[in-house]
């Protein structure tokens, strides 16, 4: 039967790719002798494990249920802890790994998650991946929410989705919790794709269980596995775990012409990460400027910031797509261009005026652009000023040095300057101040 619709993806394609990149990122990880079809552990399972269980017994028995699988047979101590280092405000997963030199390591789970068992098995599973990763070195570098992925190749992605969101009151004791807080790095609908993904590629049991799960884990399995075999986008393969990624030119070229653009983006992705960027790959990033996904234009853009040698015409095209479009297009255009051209003067005259009249985050990426050029118009002190003057309400300390870095390079005080221009404004004057003083004692201490 001929599907006469595509599906609807399930999330968005930025986030679609990163947790298809995460998925295949972490299974590579692991390997594929170390992964089982993972079977889903559901609340029948669990619950057990918890029923009347006392808080100091039931660390030990939750964490050992899921390092069983996870950790097999590594000696790992858990205990309650409370101290500073598992209350720090921004740290959603309130544990802490402790090594030890006289003994197998600890791993220290804060005390208040006694009352909530179903969120302290998602963050015991989220544990047991990381020490996994850290103390057998399976990678040098971990994607961004990859312990919370890891316990998918296990069974446990039912679990780690419904367990997305902080438990209400300590009475909730439901597998299904409903609250507005965020627990972790992946959302319960990315879990939801995540598991999709696992029961396409590595015949996991996780649709079997759609009725145990969170609504918007619900929605991202069912719609996931949808997707997954009515279509061919996806930037992973079924069997990747089985063949190495291929960052050939001639693949990438390949697969930056693919119709799928998840392919499009998750390739155009290795291509800018790459160290360096042939020119033969090149006509194929450019191909993508004007593509109907404003995410794979602006990774596309920002990539051929990166290319060595671009033809005159690109440059211009660039130029173009920093007066044009969608902000955030325009910043990654601003970033990309470069010295070297029969247009500088153009160049710098365009981003002269974008200083006056943009936004911190593109004021950053006109003055980052104009830091790569040797000579600067005589007009660009004021658009400096006034970039700066809106950088300082929101920019970071690295930002603002290099705000100050471009002015010293157009006036000859810029201490002066900047005391001028922010006499009325003592916060700020006292933030350049500190900056400049920095700067100046940096400069005199002896190499």
């Amino acid at each position: 039967m001929i599907w006469p619709f595509k599906p609807h993806a399930p999330l968005p394609l930025a986030s679609k790719v990163t947790c298809e990149r995460r998925f295949a990122a972490v299974g590579r990880m692991l390997g594929r002798d170390r992964i089982a079809t993972p079977a889903a552990i559901t609340p029948l399972e669990f619950d057990p494990i918890i029923k009347d269980c006392e808080a100091e017994e039931l660390l030990t028995r939750v964490f050992g249920f899921i390092a069983n699988r996870i950790l097999r047979n590594t000696a790992t101590n858990v205990e309650w802890g409370d101290d500073a280092a598992l209350t720090v405000e921004d740290r959603t997963f309130v544990y802490r790994i402790v090594e030890k030199t006289d003994n197998p390591s600890a791993i220290l789970f804060h005390s208040s998650l006694a009352a909530y068992p179903y969120r302290l098995a998602a963050i015991a599973a989220t544990a047991a991946s990381e020490y996994l990763i850290r103390s057998e070195s399976l990678a040098a570098s971990i994607p961004k929410g990859a312990f919370e992925v890891l316990p998918t190749f296990f069974g446990f992605g039912p679990l780690m989705a419904n367990a997305a969101l902080h438990e209400s009151s300590e009475e909730l004791q439901l597998w299904h919790i409903n609250n507005w807080s965020r627990n972790g790095e992946v959302s319960s609908l990315e879990h939801g794709y995540t598991m999709a993904l696992a029961d396409w590629s590595l015949s996991s049991s996780y649709e079997a269980v759609l009725g145990q799960l969170r609504l918007d884990a619900q929605e991202g399995l069912r719609k996931g596995i949808r997707f997954l075999t009515k279509t061919s986008d996806c930037s992973l393969a079924p069997d990747f775990l089985n063949n190495a990624p291929d960052l050939s030119t001639s693949t990438c070229i390949a697969r930056l012409q693919a119709r799928g653009s998840s392919v499009q983006l998750a390739t155009v992705l290795d291509v800018h990460a790459q160290e360096r960027i042939t020119e033969d790959l090149i006509p194929a990033v450019a191909g993508l400027l004007n593509h109907s996904e404003l995410d794979i234009q602006q990774i596309a853009t920002a990539t051929l910031g990166r290319c060595e040698n671009l033809a005159q015409p690109l440059h211009d095209e660039l130029l173009i797509q920093s007066q044009n479009g969608p902000i955030t297009l325009r910043r990654a255009a601003i970033s990309a261009l470069r010295p070297g051209y029969e247009n500088d003067d153009s160049v710098q005259d365009v981003l002269t005026e974008i200083l006056f009249r943009s936004d911190a985050a593109t004021a950053t990426a006109c003055v980052r652009t104009f830091l790569k050029y040797e000579t600067h118009p005589e007009n660009l002190v004021d658009a400096v000023l006034a970039a700066l003057t809106k950088m300082v309400l929101t920019a970071g300390t690295a930002e603002l040095v290099d705000g100050l870095t471009l002015l010293g390079k157009v006036h000859s005080d810029r201490s002066q300057v900047i005391n001028e221009t922010f006499n009325d404004d003592p916060s700020a004057l006292a933030i350049f101040n500190e900056i400049l003083e920095s700067d100046s004692s940096t400069e005199e201490t002896p190499a």
